[in-house]
This record gives structure tokens, sequence and C-alpha cells, in this order.
């Protein structure tokens, strides 16, 4: 396998491309062990292992993963994008075997794999591998009903080692189950329902990692980085979870009101409410998620991905606000029509990797400015009903 015939300068390159890029938005990997193991299993050679397969989807990964902003060098086509295909294809005649496997590593691998797929445009196979993933997690032992009474908040956290492993099953598991969630929702699944009401999220957060032994690692990178990772990773389910109460009570509203008219009223009430909670969730981000901090400064994209989760969820509380007429009236920013450019543009960019691209930019280019002429739209409430 001659892409594998790499120097460790070259391996050590995709590691940090990796941790840096990708596994922020998801930390289901101990950074420090899993760089070893990789590097280990690139230079002795690699075998059919489940540490092997672990290792190819690091890799691949790591061949895609850029900074935010344009990335001509791992489009369709190029060097990069060839070297994680290959990466990939290696470690998918490895996956078969972790099906049965009961070890952590098979989800870990499961859910990379998923990851790789969607920064392909897969959406579909990579929905088969989170669901894969999350199947994996099941037989955990974190999810044991005996064991579970530690994870609300009854633990003398004595047993370090353990608090790790528990990190690491916690994180995969999470990871795979608001991955497949996300996923679904946005494709048509016969077998599986898509209703946001239903999606109960578990009790209990993921545990963080425990706070480092060794002396002055503040300005270690790979500690910074984790950091951040868990900042993100924390917020954005939690964000996640009220989007899911949020969702919930407006689908009891809407089963305790059978008329349209009370049924909007009743809405209109709420969004006090929910803006408030949303509010407090912004208040709550740390300083380097701050919506506030300068969009310059975030080169993992992190703050930029709540930006974008913030606004989704302050929509479902704008579009309970009905008006006079029974519909619903969004109001657009300033700069919006700039906005919609850009992404039209985005995806002229992205166009190669799917035809899906294409109807997407039909429906923006028609929605650039509305019938009268105006920055806002009035929808019927019986189309998102």
């Amino acid at each position: 396998m001659g892409i594998l015939d790499m120097e460790p300068r070259r391996v050590n390159d995709l590691l940090d491309s990796f941790f840096s890029f990708a596994h922020v938005k998801n930390p289901i990997l101990d950074e420090t062990s899993t760089r070893h193991m990789v590097l280990s299993t690139i230079m002795n050679g690699v075998d059919w292992s489940p540490e092997s397969c672990l290792a190819l989807l690091v890799c691949a990964l790591g061949s895609l993963s850029t900074s935010f902003g344009p990335s001509h060098d791992a489009m369709p086509g190029t060097i990069a994008y060839n070297n994680a295909m290959a990466f990939f294809q290696a470690a998918q005649k490895r996956l078969g075997l972790l099906i049965s496997s009961d070890e952590l590593i098979a989800p870990q691998c499961l859910f990379l794999a998923g990851v790789f797929m969607m920064c392909v445009f897969q959406p579909l196979k990579a929905w088969r591998y989170f669901l894969q993933a999350l199947a994996g997690c099941q037989q955990l032992p974190f999810l044991a009903p005996e064991n579970q009474e530690k994870y609300h908040g009854i633990s003398d956290g004595s047993h370090p080692q353990d608090h790790a492993i528990d990190t690491l099953q916690q994180a995969v598991y999470w990871s795979a189950w608001k991955s497949e969630r996300e996923v679904r929702s946005t494709n048509y699944m016969p077998d599986f329902v898509n209703d946001m009401s239903t999606n109960i999220y578990p009790p209990f957060f993921p545990t963080p990692p425990a706070p480092r032994t060794e002396p002055d690692t503040s300005a270690d990178p790979r500690r910074e980085r984790e950091q951040i990772s868990w900042y993100f990773y924390l917020a954005e389910i939690s964000l996640r979870r009220l989007t899911a109460r949020m969702s919930a009570g407006m689908m009891e509203l809407q089963a305790q009101h059978k008329d349209q008219q009370s049924f909007l009223a009743a809405m209109a009430a709420v969004v006090p409410e929910h803006e408030a909670q949303v509010n407090s969730w912004i208040s709550s981000l740390p300083p380097n998620l701050s919506f506030g901090a300068p969009p310059e400064e975030d080169d993992t994209c992190s703050r930029s991905a709540l930006v974008l989760l913030g606004a989704s969820i302050k929509c479902e509380t704008t579009r309970a606000q009905g008006t006079d007429r029974g519909g619903t009236t969004v109001t657009l920013p300033q700069g919006w029509q700039e906005g919609i450019d850009d992404i039209i543009d985005l995806l002229d960019y992205w166009g190669n990797e799917t035809r899906d691209f294409g109807k997407i930019r039909t429906v923006l280019d028609q929605g650039r400015m509305p019938a009268n002429g105006s920055a806002s739209w009035t929808y019927a409430p019986q189309e998102y009903m």
C-alpha cells in the first residue's frame, strides 16, 4: 500500500489537521494516546486490527480537514482528496470486522467513517455508519442501569482511570446519538420516525476529561484544543436539548389548541420565555465561544457553528409570532441578500460533489427577493405544522 509509506513528519501533519479541524467538533478520542497509536501503526505496518482501521480513518480525515476558508488543495481530483479516499477505502475493508466487536474502538471507527462520508457529501451512507456506531454503544458499561446513578451526580471521583474510560464511552455515544438523529431528520427514512418531539435526549451530559496533573500545561496547544473542543461539545449538546424541549412544548400546544388562531396566540405567548432561555444559553458561553468574539479569531469554526445553531433556534421562536391574518412574518436582517449570495457562491464551489446542491441553488435564487419587494415574508402556518 504505497500511500502508507510515509515519513513520521507527514503522519504528524495529518494528525495535526485531524485534531485541529475534525476531532474538535466531536472529541471522541484521547489525543495523546491516539497520536502514539497512529504513528506506531503507520510506521510498523498496517494490518487487519481495529487499531489499523482507526489509524486509516484518522489519516483519511486528516487529509481532507483544513482551516475555515477556501480549501482548493482538498477538492476532488487533488492529491489530498485522492489520498483521503485511498485511506478510507483501506479502512472500509476493516470496518466489517468491527460490527460484532464489543470493544470501544468499534463505535469510534464507525462514527469516524460516518464523519468522513459527511465530508464527501454522502449523508445517507454517513447515517448508516452513525446508526451502526450507536448500535455498537448499546453494550457500553456506563449505560448499564446499575452504573447510571454515578452519572446523575453520585460519584466520588476516586478512580481517574475509570473517569477517562467513562469520558471516551460517553463522548462516542453522544456523538453517534446526535449525529444519527441530525442526519435522519434531513432525509426520508420510511421505517424511522423523524418527529423531533420524540427525540428524548439522554438524561446526562458526557463527562469532560479530568483535569491534567502535569505541571504547567497551560501553554500546551493540545490541552487548549481539548478544552475548546469540550466547551463546544457541551454547549452544542445543551443547545440541542433546549431545542428539543421547545419543539416538544410546541407540539403540546398544538395538541391543546384545536383551532389555528388560539394555537398561534398560545405560541406567541411563550416566545418571551423561549427567547429568555436562548439568551441565557448565549450568556453562559465561555469567552472563547462568545458570540461577541471577533470571527477572525475562530480558527476552528467552533464559534461560527454555535452562531448558526443559535440562529436556528431563534428562528423557531420567531416563527411562533403570528400575524393578524394567521401567518408568520419573518423580517430579515440587514445584509441578508449578500449572505444568500455568499451561500450560492459556496454551493457553486462545491457543486461537483453532489447534484443536490443544484436544487438548493435554484431555491435560493428564487428566494433572493420577496414578491412584494420588501425584506420580509409572511408564511401560512399550516405549511410548517
